[in-house]
């Protein structure tokens, strides 16, 4: 399986609408990132503003992402959002040096599946409102 496909396969089991589109949201305005209990895995189970980076910062309230912990699919996404982006390694000290260039290419791969899976939703919501007229 590809990043992508594991990306798009988590966000249709654990992305609402409503948390979807917030996800797009965060994303399109700078903010989603890795170094957040509000990264691509944490957001689903947000109980607070969507947070953008923690790197340097406190961490307050991250119970919300632990609740994944437990997760199956969990470390595998979290792979996959992580190489979204060239060059990651891991090593903490030096991802956290280049965290905002690494961001910013992540953000501009998962756009475009975020945007994907809005309008897979909306050409299903339309197939069954259209299957539901012709029942009628």
């Amino acid at each position: 399986m590809t990043n992508e496909e594991i990306l798009t396969g988590f966000m249709q089991t654990h992305y609402s609408d409503e948390k979807l589109a917030a996800l797009l949201a965060h994303a399109e305005d700078g903010k989603l990132s890795f170094h957040s209990c509000c990264c691509f895995v944490g957001i689903p189970t947000a109980n607070h503003a969507l947070r953008g980076s923690l790197v340097n910062e406190e961490l307050g309230d991250t119970s919300h992402y632990n609740e994944l912990v437990e997760s199956p699919d969990r470390a595998a996404v979290e792979i996959a959002y992580y190489s979204l982006a060239a060059g990651a390694w891991n090593d903490p000290e030096r991802d956290a040096y280049f965290a905002e260039r690494r961001d910013t290419e992540r953000r501009a791969k998962l756009i475009p599946l975020i945007k994907a899976e809005m309008n897979r939703r909306a050409e299903l919501r339309a197939q069954v409102e259209e299957s539901e007229l012709v029942t009628v």
